[in-house]
């Protein structure tokens, strides 16, 4: 009977130092538990900025572009006579403003016009000159056929038309030529004076002369 009791009695301080640890056991991890759940969540958002991308016209391009509107502007003034007109392009505006472009276009219109009022002068002056040469090879002329009268005396019969020419300095005028029966006469006139006061004629058949005569020398 003492044994039975000795045995019950071990067996429930067995039983107790179990439960005890249970027990003891369980907070601990309850609040390993809690301690994990209660970690906030994480959230990672990114957001992209937005791109903005600027294209400039090369320098060089642009010199090019605008020396050819200027160019169009200009022509086109000096053409319909108005004022001109520039057909600006905002790409330009980190190289030359429409002032500047303006400037350069009212200086070409009028270097233009300064050109061509400088060429319709050199173009009167030369037909100027040119009809005063003409005159003037006109008066020559005149004068040429002026024969002197000593010039009129060394004239002799017998001479050719070439020898009198060579002495009276000038080709004459030709008044009237014929040929009858192989005969061939021709009749020439120097003049006297420009004014055409005084001359003389020389009548030359076959290339000699056969008369000659002269009024006022």
């Amino acid at each position: 009977m003492k044994r039975i009791l000795a045995t019950a009695v071990v067996a429930c301080a067995l039983l107790s130092s179990c439960g005890g640890s249970s027990v003891a056991s369980a907070p601990a991890t309850t609040r390993a538990t809690r301690t994990s759940s209660s970690e906030p969540a994480t959230s990672t958002s990114t957001t992209a900025a937005p791109t903005t991308t600027t294209t400039t016209m090369p320098v060089a391009q642009i010199v090019k572009q605008t020396d050819a509107e200027v160019d169009r502007a200009c022509t086109e003034a000096v053409t319909t006579n108005s004022e001109p007109v520039i057909q600006y392009e905002e790409a330009w505006g980190s190289k030359l403003a429409e002032s500047d472009l303006m400037v350069r276009a009212r200086k070409c219109v009028a270097d233009r016009w300064a050109a061509l009022d400088a060429a319709e002068a050199q173009r009167k002056a030369d037909e100027a000159k040119k009809q005063a040469d003409e005159d003037r090879a006109a008066e020559q002329a005149i004068q040429a056929r002026v024969i002197s009268m000593d010039e009129f005396s060394r004239i002799q019969t017998g001479m050719s038309y070439d020898k009198v020419v060579g002495i009276i300095g000038s080709p004459g005028e030709l008044l009237s030529s014929s040929e009858f029966s192989g005969t061939v006469t021709a009749m020439y006139m120097w003049k006297g004076d420009p004014s055409g006061y005084g001359n003389a004629t020389v009548m030359f058949q076959n290339d000699a002369v056969v008369s000659k005569s002269q009024f006022g020398l």
